[in-house]
């Protein structure tokens, strides 16, 4: 849900000359309308309110204060300027120069802003694009970073698998060569033992050819 308005709004710790003016002539009840009609602005879209057929109506059962008086207020203050005339001619709002800029300000840290800029007077226009700039700008360096970070974590948990794939592998070489190692070193064993079967028998051998040869057959040999 989108937040427009405001929940407070700042109140001059004097009146102006121009409130001092309607005071004069409707009493207090003209400074409770005004302010009435502060929270209608800053708690609505937060830069304007706007005046139709049932706006006096409401007001008067808020305030107790009846119709025809609130209407003869609101055109005073739209004629000593409180309000902006030519906004309230043109588009039956009230607002002014200095509530536009109050709300300027107050909205600077948002992520969102929205304004009709038909609606702005002076240099409130050139603010709200000034501050859209950089409302947007930060938006988009905000998703920046964000993708940014994604993308080294995205990157990160890339080697670090690449890391342990490596060291499974790693295993799997060492594993296969202590086992060749190990193969290695019986094969001797097995060839010493071969050999020693194949000497034992020539010893055999050669006992069983001297048992069968006479005494003189032997010194014949040995000639």
């Amino acid at each position: 849900m989108k937040i427009k308005g405001l929940e407070f709004f700042p109140v001059p710790s004097h009146n102006s000359y121009e409130m001092d003016l309607i005071e004069a002539k409707y009493g207090l009840d003209a400074i409770g309308i005004y302010y009435k009609l502060l929270q209608k602005i800053f708690g609505g879209t937060g830069y304007y309110a706007k005046i139709d057929e049932y706006f006096s109506i409401l007001l008067s059962k808020e305030s107790g204060v009846e119709i025809s008086k609130i209407n003869e207020i609101i055109k005073e203050c739209v004629k000593i300027e409180i309000f902006d005339k030519e906004m309230y001619d043109k588009f039956s709002i009230l607002t002014s120069r200095e509530i536009q800029e109050d709300y300027l300000i107050a909205i600077r840290g948002r992520s969102i802003i929205e304004m009709e800029e038909k609606y702005l007077i002076g240099n409130a226009k050139e603010k709200y694009q000034r501050l859209k700039e950089k409302v947007l700008g930060n938006s988009a360096n905000a998703e920046f970073t964000q993708k940014s970070e994604e993308f080294t974590q995205n990157f990160d948990r890339r080697e670090e698998k690449k890391k342990e794939e490596k060291k499974g592998y790693e295993k799997i070489i060492e594993e296969r060569e202590e086992s060749s190692v190990g193969v290695l070193d019986a094969t001797p064993k097995i060839s010493l033992t071969r050999n020693k079967l194949n000497s034992n028998e020539l010893d055999m051998g050669s006992c069983e050819l001297k048992s069968s040869l006479s005494n003189e057959d032997l010194e014949k040999f040995k000639e």
